[in-house]
């Protein structure tokens, strides 16, 4: 039971990250179509698919990408298996479309075809340009042509266009219970009020008890760890407590930008680590942001 209102709660937060947001074709130009045409033409996971049959490519990019069509990934996908119906494909049956639209959907999301934006509405923490400090607001318009959406700071109703890479979506997980008055964040190294970042996150944990610490694998440098791990007699498996105080204490801003980069799962599974978390590519160039801004933040 507990392992089914886990993977409920898994659902669910996926969908509620979904909601926060759109994806929508970079730019509806011929430039764009060609991308497209090119992403799934050097697709690997789509070469069976295309064999023999490469004017299939330049037809669903081009069906794609003649649309203002915008929506979550899922809506993506849903709109690519209505294309890939229309071709009316008599050797590929239909219980394969929706795994061929999601791969499809993937490739374009990778290689740039597709770019997210925040919904109106969502909540965000976002720097106020007068004292270039985080406050919350909220988005209030779709992505300009110059990759900016307008917000409104919930104190002041203050609206400001504000490079959509700049916005932070508020964290939505039981990550962040505990606080620290203030210290300096791990990530980001500013003096700022902390959040526990739980390194495998809460809901993950029943993947995890009772089996050995993953995270000493991921350590490369540290070969004495792996050493032990691998070959001492006695297993060293995990706890819940274990699990519990495998974390690091960081600030809202990165604390958010975390759970954006990734699920649960893959943060659980990939990122376990503050080497790994670090690494990550979204991380890492939020992190690369956020100091070159103001050192100390309200809660």
């Amino acid at each position: 039971r507990s392992s089914t209102r886990s993977s409920f709660r898994t659902i669910s937060r996926a969908r509620s990250m979904c909601d926060q947001l759109d994806y929508l074709l970079k730019d509806p130009t011929e430039a764009t179509t060609d991308e497209a045409i090119a992403a799934l033409r050097s697709s690997a996971a789509l070469r069976p698919f295309f064999e023999g049959r490469a004017h299939l490519a330049d037809h669903i990019a081009g069906s794609l990408c003649a649309t203002s069509f915008k929506g979550s990934i899922g809506d993506w996908v849903q709109r690519t298996r209505e294309v890939l119906t229309d071709l009316d494909l008599e050797d590929l049956a239909s219980s394969s479309w929706s795994a061929v639209s999601s791969v499809i959907v993937e490739r374009f999301r990778e290689r740039g075809v597709l770019e997210w934006q925040f919904r109106v509405g969502t909540e965000c923490l976002a720097i106020l340009e007068e004292d270039r400090d985080w406050h919350s607001a909220v988005v209030a318009s779709e992505l300009s042509c110059a990759g900016r959406q307008r917000i409104i700071f919930d104190e002041w109703q203050k609206p400001q266009w504000t490079d959509r890479d700049a916005l932070v979506v508020v964290a939505r997980d039981d990550d962040d219970e505990r606080y620290e008055d203030s210290g300096q964040c791990r990530l980001c190294q500013r003096e700022m009020p902390l959040t526990f970042h739980h390194l495998v996150p809460k809901e993950e944990h029943h993947h995890y008890v009772g089996k050995e610490p993953h995270w000493l694998l991921l350590e490369n440098t540290k070969e004495e760890k792996k050493d032990l791990l691998l070959h001492r007699k006695k297993p060293l498996l995990l706890t819940k407590l274990d699990l519990n105080s495998h974390g690091i204490m960081i600030c809202r801003p990165c604390h958010s930008a975390v759970h954006r980069a990734e699920t649960n799962a893959t943060l659980g599974r990939s990122y376990c680590t503050l080497e790994a978390l670090a690494s990550h590519p979204s991380v890492a160039k939020f992190v690369a942001y956020a100091r070159k801004q103001k050192l100390t933040s309200r809660r």
